[in-house]
Formats: structure tokens, sequence, C-alpha cells
């Protein structure tokens, strides 16, 4: 295999990944939707924010939020700790978790709209926090993918909350 095609093997593969936690988020948020229905009096839906207009949702929940949530919740938040961590004696693999956990129950602190929200929003947390160390790893632009996960979750979730 060639450079060429081990580029876009590893592209492949990097889309592939954003794909399957997408496909994931998705169906544990629709997991938290059933649970929340049958179980919670339907708490998911008494939630969040009071749009003025359908574009102003759209422009804040599916756009701007996975940039800046991104932004501030794993690459500032990510390099902090990483300042902070290196004090310590712990390995890499404790220091993932850490971070993931941490960055997680943050996530979760600023989606505070109800307490089922909240545990919906850690899980998803936990997928954009791993995702954002997995692509660290691999050199594949962390920003970007994250983002990418966020924005195609977020999008699911206005586009279904209209059918």
């Amino acid at each position: 295999m060639n450079d060429q095609d081990l580029a876009k093997h590893h592209i492949f593969k990097h889309i592939k990944f954003i794909f399957c936690i997408v496909v994931v988020n998705i169906i544990i948020g629709l997991l938290f939707v059933i649970i929340s229905y049958f179980y919670f009096k339907n708490t998911l839906s008494k939630n969040t924010i009071k749009w003025n207009s359908v574009t102003e949702e759209f422009l804040i929940s599916v756009i701007a939020a996975p940039f800046l949530e991104t932004l501030l919740l794993q690459v500032a938040t990510y390099n902090i700790f990483r300042y902070a961590i290196k004090f310590t004696n712990f390995n890499e693999t404790l220091q993932n978790y850490l971070f993931i956990f941490l960055s997680s129950m943050l996530f979760a602190s600023m989606h505070t709209y109800n307490w089922l929200y909240v545990v919906n929003t850690f899980i998803g947390g936990l997928s954009l926090n791993y995702s954002y160390i997995y692509f660290k790893k691999e050199k594949f632009h962390p920003y970007i993918a994250v983002v990418s996960i966020h924005l195609l979750y977020n999008l699911f979730g206005f586009a279904i909350k209209r059918l």
C-alpha cells in the first residue's frame, strides 16, 4: 500500500469511528427518551431552553454549541488538566480516564435542564471526551473530529424533534 492509499485508509478509518460514535450516541439518546417517556413522566421533553425561533435553535444548538463546547470542554479542559496532572505520578491511562470522567462531569453540569438530561449528557460527554483522547493519540484533528460528532448528534436531535 503506497502512502496515498494509506492516508485514504486512515481517513476512512477515522470517518467510520466518527460515524460509529454518532450512531451509538443516537441509540443511547433514544433509549433515554423511551425511558423518560415510560418511567419518568416524559422528563426529557420538559427541559432545555425556550427558543425564540427554529433558526435561533438551529444556529445555537447545532452550529455554535458543538464548536464552543468542544473548545471549552475538550481542548481547554484537556490542556488545563494536563498541566495540573503533570505534578502527579499517574500513568497515562489513569490520566486519560480521569480527564474523560472529570470533563464529562463538567459537560453534564452545563446541561442541568433536569436530572435525567444531566445523566444523558454525562454519558454523551464520556463518548466526546473518549473521542478527543482517541483522535489526539491518532494525531487526526481532535477538535474537528469531536465537533463533527457533537454537531451530527445535535443535528439528529434537532431533526427528530420536528418529526
